[in-house]
């Protein structure tokens, strides 16, 4: 059976007076296996209820009120979601696949092997949530909360991670195969030592790269200290550990452009005549109590030293700073 809105009405006071009375009157909204396709549920307050398998493909339900439903093998696909609160819920094994999600709540929600394929979510709190097993291929999750995630075996492949935070999540044998990062955020993330190996290096744009702050605390916080770097019952060779780090710091290093370090020198050095800058080496730093990228330069510079008649001493920036007066004497 299909409902539509009003056939939700009876249900929603009943379950309404359920809430406040704690039960003691009213009724526990019942829509287990319910065909509610296209329904309109916006604002709909419905926490506790008993929604197992139900079909809410292409539904409405921006800002609707879910706590601790209990939602598993729902069907959410295509659905809206916006604003929409979903803490504690249990959403497992359920499919919200290209659905469109933006501040949405699913905090400590149970979303284990819940299906994310082409998803749109934008500032969406999955802080806390069981995550194990779902799968994001090709979705879209600029500035998602997942700290503290349980996350293992997930599926990020081709997914945009732009600006989201996984600060103590637990990342064991994810495949972030061809993930898109930017601004993304793994500090204290536990990564098991197979993933440390393959996971793909961010890539950084050069128009992001802020001349005064080459490297600062917003450019990409993804190592934190390489001892950090968990293994759990699992051999790992340092050798294979200094090779990934080299690589990224080769990654960020190729991103910054000779010009780009001529800009700098001449702007906070007034350093202008630059003949030749050398990259010599890179490492983690800790910069105002944030773990940072120093990358060493070398550049090269001719300065002239002046000597007048006195025995005075000046030094000039120009290679030609040979001064003539009118009589042709080198001052």
């Amino acid at each position: 059976m299909t409902y539509q809105r009003k056939d939700f009405e009876k249900i929603m006071v009943d379950h309404s007076i359920w809430i406040l009375s704690k039960g003691r009157s009213g009724k526990l909204a019942n829509l287990k296996d319910t065909g509610l396709d296209g329904v309109n549920l916006e604002m709909a307050n419905l926490p506790f209820a008993e929604m197992q398998s139900a079909s809410m493909k292409g539904s409405f339900l921006q800002g609707a009120n879910f706590r601790k439903a209990k939602l598993m093998h729902v069907q959410l696909s295509g659905a809206r979601l916006d604003g929409a609160d979903f803490e504690e819920a249990d959403l497992s094994d359920s499919d919200l696949s290209f659905s469109i999600s933006a501040g949405t709540n699913f905090s400590d929600a149970n979303l284990r092997g819940c299906n994310f394929v082409g998803a749109k979510l934008v500032d969406v709190n999955f802080k806390g949530a069981d995550l194990r097993g779902a799968n994001f291929k090709n979705a879209t999750l600029s500035f998602v909360d997942m700290s503290e995630a349980n996350l293992d075996n997930a599926n990020f492949e081709e997914t945009n991670l732009d600006g989201a935070i996984f600060e103590g999540a637990y990342l064991k044998g994810v495949n972030f195969d061809k993930t898109k990062y930017q601004y993304t955020d793994f500090d204290g993330a536990i990564f098991s030592a197979p993933l440390a190996n393959r996971m793909e290096l961010p890539e950084i744009d050069h128009n992001d790269l802020d001349l005064n702050n080459l490297i600062s605390d917003s450019v990409i916080k993804f190592w934190t200290k390489k001892e950090d770097l968990s293994v759990d019952s699992i051999s790992i060779d340092n050798a294979m550990i200094e090779d990934a780090f080299h690589q990224f710091i080769d990654k960020i290093r190729s991103n910054i452009s000779e010009d780009q370090i001529k800009a700098i020198c001449k702007e906070q050095h007034g350093i202008d005549k630059i003949e030749r800058v050398d990259f010599e080496k890179g490492n983690l730093v800790s910069h105002q109590s944030q773990v940072s990228i120093k990358l060493d330069f070398k550049i090269s510079h001719t300065l002239s030293l002046l000597i007048d008649r006195k025995g005075n001493c000046s030094i000039s920036s120009y290679s030609d700073a040979s001064m003539h007066s009118d009589s042709g004497d080198i001052s």
